[in-house]
């Protein structure tokens, strides 16, 4: 009789205990659960994480800090080989519009965060004092920690859309590279020029591209892409041009463009 009631005890014991994690378990889901829910629509905690990763990656990838040893308050070099501490805040203004923003405990700026085409991304750093900080009530819905690593090509991504933007700068770039520059005055000194599309992120809205003849002479000429009826359209935007590039500090920005390279062709 012992011996049942000590198996008696035993089993209900387990049985409570299993209870009890069952309870705890779901308790924590929800928890998550409910502060996503507080996040716009098309935002999650993953996502945003990888946007801040990706914003610090590629503010450090394509500065100069670390060649005009200068440092930025905005800068993540210090941090590199650190975790840092990020609070996702989601800002409403009087209007009730919810905007979202990276907190890191670095620092007193603000990350950007912004959605298109379902893509979170890091849109820049805003600090206290500037027109573009946030106004209205706050309310932190997340926090996690991520490393800080050395800088490396970012990953800039492919698709379809892509595709499509990278066949219309193509187009506009050869347009003013192999037709309209040729037939100008001095046109042969452009033939056998190269053209560089520097790689972008889809969700922007334009590219940076270079023409670069034999000479040295360059022409820096970003392109605005022009979306309708599902189509894109390449148009030139006002650059500048170096009489020659080579003689450039070793630090402008045409050689850090220059490695993240996504189309060159060279005017025949």
């Amino acid at each position: 009789m012992k011996n049942k009631w000590r198996t008696f005890c035993i089993l209900m014991c387990t049985a409570l205990l299993l209870s009890s994690c069952s309870v705890t378990k779901p308790n924590s889901q929800e928890e998550v659960e409910l502060n996503r829910s507080i996040l716009p629509d098309g935002y999650t905690v993953d996502a945003i994480k990888n946007a801040v990763i990706e914003y610090a990656n590629y503010r450090m990838w394509t500065s100069r800090d670390h060649i005009n040893e200068t440092v930025s308050e905005k800068s993540f070099e210090p941090f590199v080989g650190q975790t840092i501490d990020v609070d996702v805040r989601v800002y409403a203004d009087e209007a009730g519009e919810e905007t979202v923003y990276a907190h890191t405990n670095k620092a007193d700026w603000l990350i950007v965060l912004k959605r298109k085409v379902d893509i979170v991304y890091g849109d820049g750093q805003v600090s206290e004092g500037e027109t573009s900080w946030p106004k209205g009530k706050w309310e932190s819905v997340a926090q996690f920690p991520i490393s800080i690593e050395k800088p490396r090509k970012p990953n800039y991504g492919s698709s379809p859309r892509k595709d499509q933007m990278i066949a219309a700068a193509e187009a506009q770039l050869k347009y003013y590279l192999c037709e309209d520059f040729v037939r100008g005055e001095g046109g042969e000194k452009w033939i056998g020029a190269t053209a560089y599309l520097t790689d972008f992120f889809e969700y922007e809205e334009g590219a940076s591209a270079w023409l670069i003849r034999d000479d040295g002479y360059a022409a820096y000429t970003p392109l605005a892409f022009v979306e309708g009826n599902n189509t894109f359209k390449a148009v030139g935007v006002k650059g500048f041009s170096l009489e020659n590039i080579h003689l450039q500090d070793p630090g402008f920005t045409f050689q850090q463009q220059i490695k993240d390279t996504v189309l060159k062709f060279t005017c025949e």
